[in-house]
C-alpha cells in the first residue's frame, strides 16, 4: 500500500505505479533515453592503455613488495619473541644478556 495517502486501496496503488512506469516509458520513447550522467559499475568506460596502465601496474607492485616487506618482519618479531618466551622457560632465573645471546644465536640458524 502507498504510505502518502492512506484511502487508497491496494488496486489504486498498484494502477498508480503502473501508470507512472507507463509515462515513462512513453515519455523515453518520444524524446529517446537520456545520456548517463555518471558511470556505473556495469559501464567501465574506455580501456585504459599506455601510462596510466604501467602507473597502476607500478603502484600495485610496489604495494605488494611493501606487503610482503611488512610481513616478513611481523614473522621474525613474532619469532624472535617466541624464542625468548622459550628460553625465558628453560632458564627461569636468569635475564641476562648470555641467554639473550644464545636465543640470538639459535634463532640465526
Amino acid at each position: 500500500m502507498d504510505t502518502a495517502d492512506p484511502k487508497l486501496s491496494s488496486e489504486k496503488v498498484k494502477k498508480r505505479n503502473l501508470d507512472r512506469v507507463r509515462h515513462l516509458m512513453q515519455e523515453a520513447e518520444r524524446n529517446g533515453l537520456p545520456g548517463r550522467t555518471e558511470p556505473t559499475s556495469r559501464y567501465r568506460g574506455p580501456k585504459q592503455t599506455g601510462e596510466s596502465v604501467v602507473a597502476k601496474k607500478k603502484r600495485k607492485n610496489a604495494n605488494r613488495r611493501k606487503n610482503v616487506d611488512q610481513r616478513k618482519n611481523r614473522l621474525e618479531c613474532i619469532a624472535r619473541l617466541c624464542v625468548w618466551y622459550i628460553m625465558s622457560l628453560d632458564f627461569p632465573g636468569s635475564w641476562n644478556s648470555e641467554a639473550d645471546e644464545e636465543a640470538e644465536r639459535k634463532f640465526k640458524e
